[in-house]
């Protein structure tokens, strides 16, 4: 509990979107991951497409875009969980009233 009151006093989500409304907030962070998502394809899908290395060879050389790719997923799923903390659990304060 101190943890997400802790998040919420640091990421304001008033000012982070227009008139604080939480669905234009996912609407827009959606959004600006589907604009990386696209330079990421823009970037690395020809690496691969037009690779002259053995598959073998070139599943080693992708290994570290793997992890890149993994390490930004569980990221985008943190944020995602901590901007959607109040719908998944209900407040404490709200049930004793």
């Amino acid at each position: 509990m101190l943890y997400r009151d802790f998040l919420f006093r640091i990421v304001d989500l008033e000012l982070v979107s227009a008139r604080g409304d939480v669905q234009n907030l996912l609407v827009q962070f959606t959004a600006l991951l589907a604009a990386f998502s696209l330079m990421v394809t823009v970037l690395y899908v020809p690496r691969y497409v037009y690779s002259t290395l053995a598959p073998a060879q070139l599943q080693i050389a992708a290994w570290g875009d793997e992890e890149f790719l993994i390490a930004t997923a569980l990221a985008v799923a943190g944020l995602f969980a901590i901007l959607a903390w109040n719908t998944a659990l209900p407040s404490r304060r709200a049930s004793r009233g």
